[in-house]
């Protein structure tokens, strides 16, 4: 069997960036801070099922489905939607604290593969000692 996933990778990467044929808005994060994600409905119906419930629960205007997120931040869910669109979840330019938001999105939208793998990540390079260390101090 051959296996082409990188180039189809690469081919939905290039999707969600050009924003081609988009059918939903997502909107992330609390004003003043948000950002605007043109994203498509298929895909997120079929990769997610916390999306599948959103879409499944909004009404279209304009041919568009509109979510808002506001309890994710714009860093998080540029992670995510590369994730969903690309299959590919990069940490470079993280800090502990936005891969452990990352760890509770990938909780709230059901990618299990995804937490299994972050909280591995997140145990066996110790970045949770130093999360916690840094909690600590904060709040003295």
């Amino acid at each position: 069997m051959l296996k082409f996933y990188d180039k189809l990778s690469q081919d939905f990467t290039e999707l969600l960036e050009s924003e081609y044929n988009y059918d939903t808005i997502i909107e992330v994060g609390e004003q003043p801070d948000t950002q605007l994600f043109k994203v498509h409905s298929a895909i997120l119906y079929q990769r997610s099922s916390y999306f599948q419930q959103k879409l499944k629960n909004t009404i279209k205007g304009n041919n568009v489905f509109s979510i808002k997120i506001p309890n994710v931040s714009m860093k998080t869910f540029n992670v995510v939607i590369k994730y969903i669109y690309g299959g590919v979840v990069s940490l470079e330019n993280l800090e502990t604290s936005d891969i452990f938001d990352l760890l509770i999105t990938f909780n709230e939208f059901n990618f299990s593969e995804s937490v299994d793998c972050l909280q591995t990540l997140l145990i066996e390079d110790n970045y949770l000692t130093k999360f916690n260390e840094l909690f600590f101090i904060s709040i003295l």
